[in-house]
């Protein structure tokens, strides 16, 4: 090969390996991982019903702009897992949102009130309505439970800039226990509550308006009222002023509220010798002459607004008796006070503390002193300020929970429908539906036949106690009172008891002991009624009627039509008796005379107290809520409505 050609070639090699190795290599993009948005947060800001249960959403830091999903079931089956088998791989594991059991609802942000903003919060009722109801979504208006361990989670839903959130921490909750009907459910708060923190920031703001924005510059929001105390001669009212201030101590971050709403919680937060007021003021920062009790004024207000809990202004105090006292080293209060306070509502004594507040002069209820008012009102606002709502020391919610004085002193009124029944003294003497009943509990039946077929002996009831009383037992005697030809063979002794109860007379106390009478003798109607009470309450009756107790009688009620009125000292004495109680003491009274329990005046009034209970509930009612009278028994009389709780 020449020299030439040669030189030619690797000339050739070398151009051709520079222009390799000048070549780039292969393109791979970078990979780009999407972040995940921050997990919203769950409060349980209330109560359960027995099934439903209130939660609180609340978006994390990086908000939830594409809304939430939210999932739930029992404790039990969580701890089970999805193969609901106890010590298995799975305990403690989720249904997958996909398993037909999974109960989940999928909130999105195309609603504006699920698409939630950096600590942004939405609450919700599982088991009731929600509206609009999400088209994802299983279970979510499904009734939950009663007396069961829910756990709930939630995470915030993936949008175009960020992948979902991961699960926020498991809670739990319980629905209201079966086993309580009627048990008084509210949320209560503290004047502290209310006066700082920003929870309560954020609920008053959502109440009562005043939120300038998170801007660096304040957005004008709504003007009106917030709260007005006292009435009458003098008031403190607080209003929204459309000016604002930055409450956040981040100087980063603003949080505008309303000077006036400001002015309202720095007062509230104040306290002081109670009082009344002496001057009238707008957007006073403090309670000025009212001290501590202006300030608990405030918060009941607040508890009983549409911030709060308005129900609780229809629950009443009850089970006041004399020495009792308010507060720890308190001064004992009076028969007359006790009287006084049982049967008053939540509101009607705010109502009285404001009048207090704004006029002066004599302190509400016989209480004494501005001091011991401002302790009753203290205890109103702490009454459901627990958090371990169903008593079994484990906080559950965030409120409800009852107080010592909230359990003994607030009382719920009873609004049965159909349950519990009583029947009347007349029922329980004639008529077929009744002695088929007796026969049904007690025996005595002796058949249909053309002569009797003894049945089993054993007694019926008893009244009075002590030195006399009044029994009834089977004979196994029978008397035929079938009619048409027919035969229907009864016991002597429960056609005996029958005819007793159909009695009437002066009421009064026994002076013999007798077995299957047929007259009451000298306990008269007060024995018939009592007998009556007797069956109302026995197994052949409603049990749990016996438990039911009295409340909200006062001075001067009366008991029957031209009765006498009673004093402050028998409204006290009967305020918290339960019915059974009254029966023991109406049988007390048969058996050994003597003075007529609760102070009444008479026996007739005694007589009149247990008529009242026995016709409590014998009106008809629509027992299963559908409009429609259905129950023959269950209504309650006006006597139940205003002296009957539970």
């Amino acid at each position: 090969m020449h020299l030439r050609t040669h030189l030619h070639l690797i000339l050739l090699v070398a151009v051709a390996t520079v222009t390799l190795m000048a070549k780039p290599l292969p393109f791979k993009p970078r990979a780009f991982t999407k972040p995940k948005l921050n997990p919203p947060s769950l409060q349980f800001p209330g109560p359960a019903d027995d099934d439903t249960i209130v939660i609180t959403v609340c978006a994390g830091a990086s908000g939830a702009p594409a809304g939430f999903l939210l999932q739930w079931q029992t404790a039990e089956q969580l701890d089970l897992g999805p193969d609901g088998i106890a010590g298995t791989a799975d305990d403690g594991k989720w249904f997958d949102i996909t398993d037909p059991r999974s109960l989940h609802g999928m909130f999105p942000g195309a609603n504006p009130e699920w698409s939630l903003a950096a600590g942004a919060c939405v609450t919700l009722t599982i088991g009731g309505t929600i509206d609009p109801l999400p088209t994802q979504q299983a279970g979510l208006e499904s009734p939950l439970k009663c007396g069961t361990a829910y756990v709930f989670r939630v995470n915030a839903i993936a949008d175009c800039d960020n992948n979902r959130s991961e699960f926020s921490s498991t809670r739990t909750t319980t629905t209201v226990p079966c086993d309580i009907p009627g048990i008084c459910q509210f949320c209560t708060r503290s004047q502290g509550f209310f006066s700082n923190g920003a929870s309560s920031l954020a609920a008053l703001l959502a109440c009562f308006g005043g939120d300038g924005g998170t801007g660096p510059t304040a957005i004008t929001a709504n003007s009106g009222p917030i709260v007005t105390l006292g009435g009458g001669t003098y008031t403190y009212t607080w209003l929204l002023t459309q000016t604002y201030v930055d409450l956040d101590p981040n100087p980063l971050k603003y949080q505008w509220v309303d000077t006036g709403l400001v002015a309202f919680r720095t007062a509230l937060g104040g306290n002081g010798p109670s009082g009344s007021f002496s001057i009238s003021v707008n957007n006073p920062t403090s309670m000025g002459t009212g001290g501590g009790l202006a300030s608990q004024v405030a918060a009941l207000t607040v508890n009983l607004s549409a911030c709060g809990d308005a129900a609780y202004g229809n629950a009443f105090l009850c089970s006041f008796v004399a020495g009792e006292v308010l507060k720890d080293g308190g001064t004992p209060i009076s028969a007359a006070t006790a009287a006084a306070l049982n049967g008053q509502t939540v509101a009607e004594v705010l109502a009285a503390a404001n009048a207090y507040l704004g006029n002066g002069g004599t302190v509400p209820y016989g209480l004494g002193s501005a001091a011991a008012l401002n302790e009753l009102i203290d205890e109103l606002n702490l009454a459901f300020d627990g958090k371990d709502w169903d008593g079994d020391g484990i906080a559950d919610h965030e409120c409800g929970g009852r107080s010592e004085f909230g359990a003994a002193h607030i009382c719920c009124e009873l609004v049965p429908a159909g349950d519990p029944c009583t029947k009347s003294q007349g029922y329980f003497s004639s008529g077929a539906a009744s002695l088929a009943a007796e026969l049904a509990c007690f025996g005595g039946d002796g058949g249909t036949g053309t002569t009797p077929v003894t049945a089993a002996g054993g007694g019926l009831i008893t009244i009075g106690e002590g030195t006399f009383t009044y029994t009834w037992k089977l004979t196994q005697t029978y008397v035929d009172i079938g009619k048409g030809g027919k035969h229907q063979w009864v016991d002597t002794g429960l056609l005996a008891m029958r005819e007793a109860i159909g009695g009437g007379g002066t009421s009064g106390a026994f002076i013999s002991s007798e077995v299957n009478p047929t007259t009451m003798g000298s306990g008269g109607g007060l024995a018939s009624q009592t007998a009556a009470l007797t069956l109302n309450i026995s197994s052949c009756g409603d049990s749990a009627y016996g438990s039911v107790t009295l409340c909200r009688f006062k001075a001067g009620d009366t008991l029957q039509t031209g009765g006498t009125p009673i004093s402050d000292a028998t409204a006290t004495a009967l305020n918290g008796q339960t019915v059974a109680a009254v029966l023991k003491a109406a049988n007390l009274y048969l058996g050994s005379g003597g003075t007529v329990p609760f102070g009444l005046a008479s026996a007739s009034d005694l007589n009149a107290l247990v008529d009242n209970l026995n016709l409590a509930f014998d009106n008809p009612s629509d027992s299963d809520g559908d409009g429609s009278l259905d129950k023959d028994c269950g209504g309650p009389s006006t006597f139940a409505t205003d002296h009957l709780c539970l």
